[in-house]
């Protein structure tokens, strides 16, 4: 049990770098905390609820030459996760393989969009304490898909070459990527006035609230589709209510990315004000915000820690209210543990 001290301990060690701080002495940092986090999500031997099925599907996987368009839409996932779980199978049919390299992919993605966008190492390490263990411990393959997402926004800020290959690859991870990818690229069209935003957060209200009744018109026609059937599991989960804490994080975290928009009309900030605004109306849509919910958080921090919200009077109030996301990172373990999704750590080396 005291394994899963490492994620608080990191995050202790990651406020020197807001004293200590200068573009190479950020990256130290970086690769100081996320390593340790790496082998510590990569090496976890049937420590989480999900390991189970990640390991049935890579053993049942066939070879690279016997992956056919009719064999690919038998398997669960998606077809670059397939092919990805594929290829790595091709080297070694030890699904620990699989299991470390989703956690790495999706790591230092995120790590590397948070240095590219100058924040400091706390940044990533505040993101771990409120989502470590639901997105990089347990649902590691959406975790994937957020790294690449989290790589299109930077791609989409800069404009930079080929930044739509890393949508597709979220997509070919997670279909969810589908619903930010779509909000990410029509953000630089929108004009975000109070009017505007108010217009915008009540048509997307009004077309969640009817979202289940206008789905189960169409997927009558759509049937065995694998979208749409991924898409009828989620509105059949048994979550039907939101613990009001979740909610209370995501207003404190919009709180600030509000102010910090406010300050800089810039595109990383609309889209956090977007994200925010979605994923608030997703709060009648229980288990679509529990998968939009970490991305936005990535998005919230990297828009608060970011080189244009620095010094200012928010951002030195949003470091004095830090010390709540450990509160809320045992909590969240203690829920986990006692809901059944994680179980007392394993590490592979230590099995073998």
């Amino acid at each position: 049990m005291l394994i899963y001290f490492i994620i608080p301990l990191v995050a202790i060690f990651s406020y020197a770098n807001i004293i200590i701080s200068n573009k190479e002495i950020n990256l130290i940092f970086y690769f100081l905390i996320v390593v340790p986090v790496v082998f510590f999500s990569g090496l976890q031997f049937y420590s989480t609820i999900d390991y189970f099925g990640y390991v049935q599907n890579f053993n049942e996987l066939p070879g690279i030459l016997d992956l056919t368009p009719t064999y690919l839409r038998s398997l669960y996932g998606e077809p670059l996760f397939i092919l990805f779980s594929t290829l790595l199978k091709e080297f070694s049919n030890n699904p620990q393989f699989l299991i470390f390299g989703l956690a790495l992919i999706s790591l230092v993605t995120k790590s590397y969009f948070y240095y590219k966008l100058s924040c400091k190492s706390l940044a990533i390490s505040i993101y771990f304490l409120l989502d470590f263990l639901m997105v990089e411990f347990i649902q590691v393959r959406w975790g994937v898909a957020i790294g690449f997402i989290s790589l299109f926004i930077y791609g989409y800020i800069n404009e930079k070459r080929f930044n739509y290959l890393w949508a597709f690859a979220a997509i070919g991870f997670h279909y969810f990527s589908i619903i930010p990818i779509f909000f990410i690229i029509i953000t630089k069209k929108l004009k975000l006035s109070i009017i505007y935003s108010t217009i915008l957060f009540i048509s997307l209200l009004l077309f969640i609230l009817f979202f289940r009744n206008i789905f189960n018109i169409f997927s009558e026609f759509t049937q065995g589709i694998y979208i749409i059937e991924k898409m009828r599991i989620y509105l059949d989960n048994p979550i039907d209510k939101i613990n009001p804490l979740l909610i209370a994080k995501s207003l404190l975290l919009f709180f600030f990315v509000f102010i910090s928009y406010i300050r800089n009309l810039n595109l990383l900030n609309k889209i956090g004000i977007i994200f925010n605004l979605v994923s608030l109306c997703f709060t009648f849509l229980p288990i679509f915000y529990m998968r939009f919910s970490p991305l936005c958080d990535l998005v919230s921090l990297a828009v608060i820690f970011s080189k244009n919200s620095l010094n200012g009077l928010s951002y030195k109030i949003f470091l004095m209210l830090t010390p709540l996301f450990f509160f809320w990172y045992f909590a969240d373990l203690d829920s986990l543990f006692r809901a059944g999704y994680i179980f007392n750590y394993i590490s592979y080396l230590n099995f073998e």
